[in-house]
């Protein structure tokens, strides 16, 4: 489905630099980096709510698993009677309350060459907030490792001035 109120994502950017010579052929240099990723784009079954999800498919863990290995995996799903071209369509939304936010720090020991040898040690930090998916089942940008409950993280997403949920 097309979603006629989809915005492109923003990206904002800054860095800022320092750089300073220690000595001969010895220099140091500093520099941070911020970014930020907002209006993301998620994907949300719009025609199929929660209250459909009630028929039980028992599978186990992959036995690769390091933590759930082997163990019962009941994974909710749809009667087969719902399965229309309809409900079965996906629809991309941004994401306006939930930011990606990095911070970057990074140092840098540089020995220019001379006598033959050169020499450069970096060492980069970097503070990674990134919000999971907030939308429905089966998202798109829902990872297998961590993936979303539906009852306890409803989607919302804004059309117009109107707020819809899946919990209605």
């Amino acid at each position: 489905m097309i979603n006629p109120d989809l915005q492109m994502p923003y990206f904002q950017t800054a860095t800022m630099g320092f750089e300073r010579e220690m000595g001969a052929n010895l220099a140091v240099r500093a520099l941070y980096v911020y970014n930020r990723e907002d209006r993301m784009f998620d994907q949300i079954f719009p025609s199929r709510g929660i209250s459909t999800y009630t028929v039980p498919f028992n599978t186990r863990y992959p036995a690769t698993d390091p933590v759930n290995g082997g163990q019962p995996l009941t994974i909710m799903t749809y009667a087969a009677s719902l399965r229309t071209t309809a409900g079965n369509q996906t629809m991309f939304v941004n994401r306006t309350d939930n930011p990606d936010i990095f911070n970057n720090l990074e140092f840098t020991l540089t020995r220019r060459k001379s006598s033959n040898w050169s020499a450069l040690f970096g060492l980069s930090l970097t503070k990674n907030h990134k919000w999971l998916s907030t939308s429905g089942v089966f998202a798109a940008s829902q990872s297998a490792a961590q993936p979303t409950a539906p009852i306890k993280r409803p989607f919302r997403w804004t059309r117009r001035g109107t707020t819809r949920s899946n919990l209605t």
